[in-house]
C-alpha cells in the first residue's frame, strides 16, 4: 500500500470523503501494479483512470461546496485546475519509459505530497459546512481563533498553522458533542500526522534561510511536543483511566499556543534580518501517507 486511507482527513462530506478513498485506491493500485513489474500499459491505463477520477472528483466536490454555501469556491475551483495539471504532469513522467525507476519513485512521492497537502490543507477549510445541524452555535464557537500575533512572517508557514488551528476547533465541535465521539481519535492522529509533517517543512525553511544556529533547540522543541501530543493521544485511548475530554482540549489549546507564541519566535526574528527575495521554499514535499519501499529490480 502506498497510501494509507486512514490517514486521510474527512472533510465532513461523506460524498467528498469516498471520494478521497477512492483516489487512494487507484494511486496504489497504480503503484502496485508499477511495483510489481507489470507492463506499462497497464500502469498508463490506471494513471489515466486517476487523473479522470481527480477531475471528477474536484466537479464533484465545487459543486457539493457551493451548494453549502462555501464563499471561496471559486478560488478552490482554481486550485483546483492547478492541482489538476500538475497531477496530469506528474503520472506523465511515470508513464514515460524513459525515465528510470529512481525517477518513477520520487515522482510516485510527489504525487502522494501533493495529495497530502490538498487534503490536508485546502479542503479542511470547508468542514464546518458539513456538521451537523443539531450542534448548537455555542459549540462552534472556536477554541483558538487565528491572530495576527501568530503569524511568522512566512505565507506557507502561517497557512500551515492556520491548518492546526482549524483542526483543533474541529476537535473542539466533536468533544463538546455529548455521548461518543468515534472520530475524535482518527482527528488526533490526523492532527499529529499533520503536525509531523509541518515540522518537517519547518525545519527544512529554516535551513533554506540559514538559520543553522538555533536549528538543533529547535528541532529538540518539536520533538518535545510530539512527545506531548503522543502521549495525550494515548492516554485519550486509554481503555481504562482515559484522559478526560476537557484535559485533552485544555492540553492542545496549550500545545499549539506554545508552538505559535514560543517556539517559532525565532523565525519571525530571522525573517527580519533576511532578504526574502534570495529565499526559496523548500520544494521537497514529506511524504505522509505513504510507507510504500522503493521498487527492487
Amino acid at each position: 500500500m502506498f497510501i494509507d486511507p486512514q490517514k486521510i482527513p474527512r472533510t465532513g462530506s461523506p460524498m467528498i470523503d469516498a471520494a478521497h478513498a477512492r483516489l487512494a485506491e487507484i494511486a496504489n493500485e497504480a503503484y502496485d501494479l508499477w511495483q510489481t513489474g507489470a507492463q506499462d500499459r497497464s500502469v498508463n491505463d490506471t494513471l489515466r483512470l486517476f487523473i479522470e477520477m481527480a477531475r471528477r472528483h474536484f466537479h464533484t466536490e465545487e459543486r457539493e461546496i457551493r451548494n453549502a454555501g462555501f464563499e471561496a469556491w471559486r478560488e478552490h475551483a482554481k486550485m483546483h485546475q492547478m492541482l489538476l495539471a500538475e497531477l496530469s504532469s506528474l503520472c506523465l513522467e511515470v508513464r514515460d519509459t524513459a525515465n528510470s525507476d529512481r525517477v518513477k519513485y520520487s515522482v510516485f512521492q510527489t504525487l502522494d505530497g501533493i495529495l497530502y497537502q490538498h487534503e490536508f490543507l485546502d479542503d479542511q477549510d470547508f468542514w464546518h459546512l458539513f456538521v451537523k445541524e443539531e450542534i448548537s452555535s455555542s459549540v462552534l464557537a472556536e477554541l483558538i481563533p487565528w491572530e495576527d500575533r501568530f503569524s511568522v512572517g512566512d505565507d506557507s508557514i502561517d497557512r500551515q498553522h492556520k491548518t492546526l488551528i482549524k483542526m483543533l476547533n474541529r476537535l473542539h465541535v466533536s468533544l463538546n458533542e455529548e455521548g461518543e465521539c468515534p472520530d475524535v481519535s482518527d482527528q488526533l492522529a490526523n492532527i499529529e500526522a499533520h503536525t509531523r509533517w509541518h515540522f518537517s517543512y519547518e525545519e527544512s525553511f529554516m535551513e533554506k534561510i540559514g538559520m543553522t544556529q538555533g536549528l538543533d533547540g529547535h528541532k529538540a522543541l518539536h520533538r518535545n511536543l510530539l512527545l506531548q501530543i503522543e502521549s495525550l493521544i494515548h492516554g485519550f485511548n486509554a481503555v481504562t483511566s482515559p484522559i478526560p475530554k476537557d484535559i485533552v482540549r485544555t492540553s492542545l489549546k496549550s500545545w499549539l499556543l506554545d508552538h505559535l507564541l514560543n517556539v517559532d519566535r525565532g523565525i519571525m526574528g530571522q525573517l527580519e534580518k533576511i532578504d526574502r527575495s534570495q529565499v526559496v521554499n523548500p520544494q521537497d514535499r514529506p511524504r505522509s501517507h505513504s510507507t510504500a519501499p522503493r521498487r527492487r529490480r
